[in-house]
């Protein structure tokens, strides 16, 4: 999303320019708050504050990845067939993962 919004930025008509701006912001921070979950940016401090056990985060990153791969799964269902491969592909990684940590 982050450059499919640049890309309207940079080249869509001239009048959208500050909305398409406005969301290529939008998908920056976006971005910028996905990349501070703190079982994936920090997961020692994850681990230890839940007392050094593994089944505690092992369970919050099998939620997140579960979460993950039915949003990708939704978004496979409302897109054209080179997305839809794109998501599904995706997903299917996402519940491999929650599987090897199952």
């Amino acid at each position: 999303m982050e450059r499919a919004t640049h890309t309207l930025a940079e080249r869509g008509p001239d009048h959208a320019a500050r909305s398409y701006l406005s969301a290529c912001d939008e998908t920056g921070l976006a971005i910028h708050e996905l990349l501070a979950i703190p079982a994936l940016s920090h997961p020692e401090e994850t681990y230890l504050a839940q007392g050094g056990d593994p089944a505690l985060l092992v369970r919050d990153l099998t939620t997140l990845a579960d979460q993950i791969a039915g949003a990708l799964m939704s978004a496979a269902n409302k897109t054209k067939a080179t997305d839809r491969t794109a998501c599904l592909t995706a997903a299917r990684h996402t519940c491999l993962l929650a599987k090897a940590l199952r």
